[in-house]
């Protein structure tokens, strides 16, 4: 019997030293040749609010006709207008549209009943929550990620194409290109191929948010997100940050088929207890939650303790990753990795960084090759770092930066099980599935719609005060709450 103390040569194959081909640095046709519109906008916002439900569906009402009389010259200072107005009131619903007309029929779905796109109703708290972007590592990577944003997005595309132009020299492949892979050509469950896409998309997503207005208070990343994170706090430069994406991702390829890893729907300790009882090599690799971890080891060993605990009624799923990370399994690329990031000197951060290696917050200038080990060989401590951000950062909104939410249970549990706290957990991006689709570019403008209606975002940072406010109208006075945002003062 062995729980987390084998040594990582005894169970695993030798390291492979093989690296991808080289692949055109050049944009795929199909990307390409659809690129997004220049005048891309994401301060296409219409913010309502009002001191109650029925009050808020009167505001809304009142602007269907309103906009349906609109010029579509006059929407920027309607926006504008309504962006400056005080004060703002609990209960908020938010379009996203590009022209007076197309808001007034977002509006109209809604208040039917209909499920709507680029709108998001929401109640937000007495002040402005304070937002924790909050980068999702290994697990929601997809072989479309990202490819509708490139063509749709101007801002999106060019985060992209800034990154590859870093990576590709080093790599021998490009972003774009993998990007636009048919689902049977793609690479994306190799994790140098996984965790350059995930970073770089992190990037741009967190461009796009920074255009809508949406800034962070503090950020954190789990695992392979710590280097998203890591930038966005300002600790590591784009270089500095695709760098260590780079190095981090080529040493832990060469860990492949060396283990398997399964998500647990327990504690640590009920883990730990079961782990006890089976004889192969098993360790915890991440504290997701008190109730969630995620562990590592021989897949004879993940299966055994599958079976034992779904026979008691307890969740396990054995993950579709070829690699035991945050283990044992790790320390033979120790050297080399701290020898490729020798040198490696971060920043100040400007925004707090909150470690889920320590669980706490850490400086910026900690952040050099050290951490970078420890980032892939330490079990990841997110329930710790998320505690930290309730309980000493005031967060009250969380935001996953990834294509697909992983993370948002763990949020949720943190949250709930800790006394007194409250925060929103909400996603940029979804995978579509047949049954639920979900195009990027307007599952992200409802995210940014959320966020705002949840109390987040800047909406002063979107416009300047408008010259000519644009008269808002009158409510129908169904309610004696009913009351329109006054003009700005």
């Amino acid at each position: 019997m062995s729980v987390n103390i084998k040594d990582a040569a005894d169970h695993a194959a030798p390291l492979a030293t093989s690296r991808p081909a080289l692949i055109a640095s050049e944009p795929p046709p199909t990307l390409k040749d659809r690129v997004g519109d220049p005048s891309e906008d994401w301060s296409d916002l219409l913010l309502l609010s009002a001191s109650s439900p029925e009050a808020l569906e009167d505001v809304a009402t009142a602007y269907i006709g309103f906009l349906n009389k609109a010029e579509p010259r006059a929407w920027r200072d309607i926006r504008a207008t309504a962006a400056w107005s005080r004060p703002r009131h609990t209960h908020r619903l938010v379009v996203a549209a590009p022209t007076p007309r197309t808001a007034a029929e977002r509006l109209t779905q809604n208040l039917a009943g209909a499920k709507t796109s680029g709108l998001a109703r929401g109640k937000a708290p007495a002040r402005p929550p304070r937002l924790a972007l909050v980068y999702s590592g290994n697990g929601p990577q997809w072989w479309g990620m990202g490819r509708e944003l490139f063509a749709q997005s101007r801002i999106f595309r060019e985060a992209i194409e800034a990154i590859d132009a870093l990576l590709a020299p080093k790599s021998g492949w490009s972003l774009a290109e993998e990007m636009g892979a048919a689902e049977a050509d793609s690479r994306i469950g190799l994790t140098e191929i996984a965790q350059p896409l995930l970073f770089a998309q992190q990037v741009a997503l967190t461009t796009i948010l920074a255009s809508a207005g949406i800034q962070a208070s503090a950020v954190m990343g789990h695992s392979v997100g710590e280097v998203a994170a890591a930038w966005a706090a300002g600790a590591l430069t784009l270089e500095q940050a695709a760098d260590v994406i780079f190095h981090r991702s080529q040493m832990q390829a060469l860990t492949a088929g060396r283990g398997r890893m399964a998500a647990l729907g327990v504690g640590a300790a009920e883990a730990l207890q079961a782990m006890a009882d089976i004889d192969g090599w098993l360790e915890i690799a991440a504290i997701n939650s008190s109730r969630a971890v995620t562990v590592a080891g021989d897949l004879g060993a993940l299966a055994v303790l599958r079976d034992r605990m779904t026979q008691d009624g307890k969740f396990v799923r054995i993950l579709p990753l070829n690699y035991p990370f945050h283990t044992a399994a790790m320390d033979p690329i120790k050297a080399p990795l701290l020898l490729r990031l020798d040198g490696l000197a971060p920043s100040p951060s400007r925004i707090p960084f909150l470690s889920t290696v320590t669980g706490a917050q850490i400086a910026g200038t900690a952040l050099g090759g050290e951490y970078w080990w420890r980032n892939v060989r330490a079990p990841v401590r997110f329930e710790a770092a998320v505690a930290e951000a309730l309980e000493r950062h005031d967060i009250g909104m969380f935001l996953e930066v990834g294509p697909h939410p992983v993370l948002k249970d763990y949020l949720q549990q943190t949250v709930r099980a800790i006394d007194g706290a409250s925060a929103t957990v909400l996603s940029t991006l979804r995978r579509p599935s047949a049954t639920r689709p979900a195009p990027e570019l307007e599952t992200l403008k409802t995210a940014v719609c959320s966020v705002y209606a949840s109390g987040g975002g800047d909406p002063k940072a979107l416009f300047d005060k408008p010259i000519k406010p644009a008269k808002p109208p009158s409510p129908l006075r169904k309610t004696p709450q009913a009351a329109i945002l006054p003009e700005p003062g």
